[in-house]
This record gives C-alpha cells, structure tokens and sequence, in this order.
C-alpha cells in the first residue's frame, strides 16, 4: 500500500518510498485499467499521464537512488534519536552515513544500480524516454 508523506518523519518518507517499489507493479496495473477503462474523460486523461511517468526510465532510477540514499538517512536518523546515545559513536555514525554518501556518488555502487534499473526496464518493457 502507498504510504502518505509525513512532513515531520524522515522514517515515513523513506518507507513511502519502499511502499512504491514494493507496490509498483500493482500501481502500473492500477494505473493501466483506469487509463482504459474509467468513464470520466478527466480521470482516464490522469491516469495515462501517471502511467507514462511512472512507467519511465528516470522515474524509476530517480526512485531507486532515492531509496537507497534514504535508507541511510533513515538508519542515522534512527540511531540519532534514540534516548541513550554515546556522542563519540554518534560522531562516527556521522561519519561513516557522510562517507557512504561520497560513495554514492562516484562508486561502483551507482554503476550497480543503474544495471538493475536496466535489468527491471527490461523486465517490465518500460519506457525509456524523459517525461518532463
């Protein structure tokens, strides 16, 4: 199910985000039978617009690197929040969460990920065009 975003939990957006890959077959499903079958002219024009976007190339590598660079904020926000914390362990969480996200950056971890964007575009025969 897709999770409503909290304006105050990092945690929500972060799990909002997951709910959308973990739902996003059903989504593109969902989105399909309305773009065809729904009898308001405006409701079917919106839901082949999402379609479209959802179904892009970018939509889903944005949506991928989103998730993973949110799982580390989720997991250093975690750790930071909790009622016992040693503020030399802290530092190095701090650390370590601003190191990985220089990884993400320039490492081999991103050149993976874009290869799984493409093994799943493949899978599910999405678009590759910018919708914008």
């Amino acid at each position: 199910m897709v999770k409503d975003l909290s304006k105050t939990r990092w945690s929500n957006r972060y799990e909002a985000i997951r709910a959308v890959i973990v739902s996003y077959q059903e989504i593109m499903n969902t989105l399909r039978k309305l773009s065809e079958n729904d009898i308001e002219n405006n409701s079917r024009a919106t839901a082949k617009n999402l379609l479209n976007k959802v179904c892009s190339f970018t939509f889903y590598t944005i949506l991928l690197f989103l998730k993973n660079l949110m799982a580390s904020c989720n997991a250093l926000i975690v750790f930071l929040q909790k009622p016992e914390i040693d503020i030399l362990t802290a530092i190095d969480i701090i650390e370590d969460t601003t190191h990985l996200f220089d990884q993400m950056h320039d490492d081999h971890a991103a050149l993976n990920a874009i290869i799984e964007v493409r093994k799943f575009v493949s899978l599910y025969k999405l678009q590759t065009k910018f919708f914008c």
